[in-house]
């Protein structure tokens, strides 16, 4: 008789005679039962694991909000933080004497812009901040 929790796979030199074939039947019933058992819990626990991950991003969406909010750069007043970055911005008063290859101007526009993509505050700053935009290049 083979044990029900004897998972080896049986010997390819096993010839079940006549006698034994009912008893296997009814091994294979109780294996693949147990097999059906084991799905239906692994479904359960996958459910499980998804409505925790689910969770575990909501939690990691909250801490990075609040960790952002408690960033320093918060703190820093609007007139500091527009020095900080017209020191940043690709200085035009310098470029007055130097002729601009027409490759060099789009790069200059991007590297401003993408100040203005960080966040709404500095583009806020931007916008109110007449010294930013007094000179164009074309």
């Amino acid at each position: 008789m083979v044990d029900i929790n004897d998972n080896r796979p049986p010997s390819s030199e096993i010839r079940p005679m006549t006698a034994e074939l009912d008893s296997l039947r009814d091994l294979a019933s109780r294996r693949k039962k147990a097999l059906e058992d084991c799905h239906i819990q692994v479904a359960a626990y996958k459910e499980r694991l998804a409505i925790i991950l689910a969770h575990e991003a909501d939690l990691q969406r909250a801490y990075d909000h609040t960790a952002t909010i408690l960033a320093p750069i918060r703190r820093i007043p609007d007139e500091i933080l527009c020095d900080i970055l017209r020191e940043a911005m690709p200085r035009l008063d310098i470029l007055d004497d130097i002729f601009l290859s027409p490759l060099e101007v789009p790069a200059i526009w991007r590297k401003r812009v993408r100040l203005l993509l960080v966040c709404q505050r500095w583009k806020r700053i931007f916008q109110e901040t007449p010294s930013f935009w007094s000179k164009i290049i074309v």
